[in-house]
């Protein structure tokens, strides 16, 4: 399939799906509120997700609770066949079973991607972890490997529901108070952390003002799980600078109330 006809295809399915704030609100997420419903539409307005056919799920239990805007990992694998450019992909456990492993070929890429998680960090010993380790640690592999693999597709997908357990996506009500922590501001001249320590503790006040999901998100699309994987203090400083933009953009359409102030 030429890219033209691809783009044509994608364009007739988008306009197909027709949800609008109402019907999210009584058959799907019925104790979410006006902006939490508004976001939700253009999640899935934006990227084409149909609530219906089970490619994303809203929940929120309670009223307290944040929404989650989740999706399934198969979402990854039918996004990445649509682009005509996926050539074929395997997974499997390592050896000494302590990684998940994706390896995902591209027509348009002489070498395969190949991207692993530790299993550790994922099993929360939860009962399907526990009944199902290995198919569940395919699962995240496979939801971040075709992220990454296919960034202008998938960049902007929500996470699956085994990253929200980890990542702590939705937060809760400790983690709104953590909201009012001022942005960090790079002491040096140059915008980067005066040393290693001071970085770290940048990005977890970082984290607690623009929220886990995105977040995360801008540290996929450097090719990084945590910020601790930074090796150079000019790196952080750029990313840092990244989220700080994002600071600025919610600035403009925020109340007061909803984003603090960024110093400097």
């Amino acid at each position: 399939m030429k890219k033209n006809e691809i783009a044509k295809k994608v364009k007739q399915e988008i306009s197909t799906l027709n949800i609008t704030t109402e019907d999210i609100k009584k058959y799907f997420c019925p104790l979410a509120t006006d902006k939490e419903l508004f976001l939700a539409l253009g999640v899935i307005q934006s990227l084409n997700l149909n609530p219906h056919t089970r490619e994303v799920h809203l929940i929120k239990y309670k009223n307290t609770d944040r929404l989650s805007i989740i999706v399934g990992y198969e979402v990854f694998l039918k996004r990445a066949e649509r682009t005509g450019n996926l050539d074929g992909w395997e997974c499997g456990i390592s050896d000494d079973g302590t990684k998940a492993w994706v390896k995902i070929y591209r027509k348009d890429r002489k070498i395969p991607f190949l991207w692993e998680v530790e299993l550790s960090e994922f099993d929360k010993k939860q009962a399907t972890w526990k009944s199902m380790p290995s198919f569940m640690g395919k699962k995240v592999a496979i939801a971040q490997g075709f992220r990454l693999c296919f960034p202008d597709e998938l960049g902007g997908m929500p996470y699956t529901q085994e990253e929200h357990e980890v990542f702590n996506v939705d937060g809760d009500s400790a983690e709104q108070e953590k909201l009012k922590v001022p942005m960090p501001k790079a002491k040096s001249d140059t915008s980067a952390p005066n040393d290693y320590k001071d970085m770290l503790e940048s990005f977890k006040k970082a984290k607690a003002i623009i929220g886990a999901e995105i977040y995360y998100d801008i540290l996929l699309s450097h090719g990084l799980e945590h910020a601790n994987g930074i090796k150079k203090l000019a790196d952080g400083a750029t990313i840092l600078d990244e989220m700080r933009k994002i600071v600025m953009d919610k600035k403009a359409i925020a109340t007061e109330e909803e984003m603090p102030d960024f110093p400097g």
